[in-house]
């Protein structure tokens, strides 16, 4: 599943993506899109993210560093 953390979407360093078909105990994985750019990529890295919550059809992300101030696109692997 295929998802963006929005500029605009950071409210006190955090941010919850909806994920389609994603249970509230369900494993998974998060990472970078292929198609990150540079800009992107620094912005990602500053931001130290980590999952902070999860819930059904829901997944949310926190910024330890540097909340960034581009879109990161992100893509979700969802585990049986």
């Amino acid at each position: 599943v295929t998802a963006t953390l929005t500029a605009a979407g950071w409210a006190s360093g955090q941010q919850t993506l909806t994920i389609a078909g994603l249970g509230a105990t369900q494993n998974g994985v998060i990472g970078l899109s292929q198609n990150i750019t540079d800009e992107q990529l620094s912005a990602a890295s500053e931001a130290e993210m980590y999952i902070c919550g999860q819930a059904a059809g829901s997944v949310t992300i926190a910024a330890n560093g540097a909340v960034p101030t581009c879109d990161i696109p992100v893509v979700v692997i969802l585990l049986g």
